[in-house]
């Protein structure tokens, strides 16, 4: 097998995908906009057509586009048919105003999808309740990564794949607005009282009391629209 070659080959492609991605984005265009034929996008980026054929794919998983054999790729109203996976890319792209508005956004999603998670976690019953403390007695960074981890911990324990992975794409969003996700993990991680109890509630099996405290967590949002 030639490992550089297929290493080379991904590479082209995400770049392709990378560059469609973002200019569909950012460019507010119109669903139903066709887009380039495969040739043409190999001239204009200077690639072969299997490197744009595959970043169409991915394209297309990722809700971009529509793809109709034997017709034009075109452009999708991606914010009815994209998922939570595309908020890194819409995060790069936007001015502050715009980005502390898309933080609330992901502030109050997070919170709901914590609701599911602590419901699941708290059925298994097996939840350790120490798991907050690195939370609890760290300080600054250590602590908002302590306070991460907590979460990685009490989705792994929920059970709820969807639920795991959409927190997943939704704390690679916050990641994406850097200065502005940084501020709400700091104010959730300092919520040490309510983080505890949290832990404990889940560890004890009453999801009740876990989700209560969840909602304590989240309501002290670092960005208010």
């Amino acid at each position: 097998m030639n490992i550089e070659g297929s290493i080379a080959r991904t590479t082209v492609s995400d770049a392709v995908y990378r560059r469609l991605r973002d200019q569909i984005l950012g460019s507010g265009a119109e669903p139903g906009a066709p887009l380039p034929s495969e040739r043409t996008l190999s001239e204009t980026f200077g690639v072969n057509r299997h490197a744009v054929r595959e970043a169409i794919k991915r394209l297309q998983q990722a809700g971009l586009v529509t793809v109709v054999h034997g017709g034009a790729t075109r452009v999708t109203d991606w914010r009815r048919e994209g998922g939570p996976e595309l908020l890194v890319a819409v995060a790069s792209g936007l001015e502050s105003g715009d980005r502390t508005k898309l933080a609330q956004q992901i502030v109050d999603a997070r919170a709901a999808i914590a609701m599911l998670l602590v419901e699941g976690a708290a059925a298994k019953g097996d939840f350790n309740a120490g798991a907050a403390d690195d939370v609890t007695g760290s300080t600054d960074e250590a602590a908002v990564a302590a306070y991460r981890d907590l979460w990685r911990d009490i989705a792994a324990a929920s059970g709820n794949l969807a639920a795991q992975l959409t927190l997943n794409s939704l704390n690679a969003g916050l990641d994406a607005l850097e200065t502005e996700g940084l501020a709400v993990y700091e104010a959730e991680a300092s919520r040490t009282d309510a983080i505890t109890s949290l832990a404990s509630a889940i560890a004890s099996g009453d999801a009740t009391a876990a989700q209560s405290a969840a909602a304590d967590v989240f309501s002290t949002q670092a960005v208010r629209v």
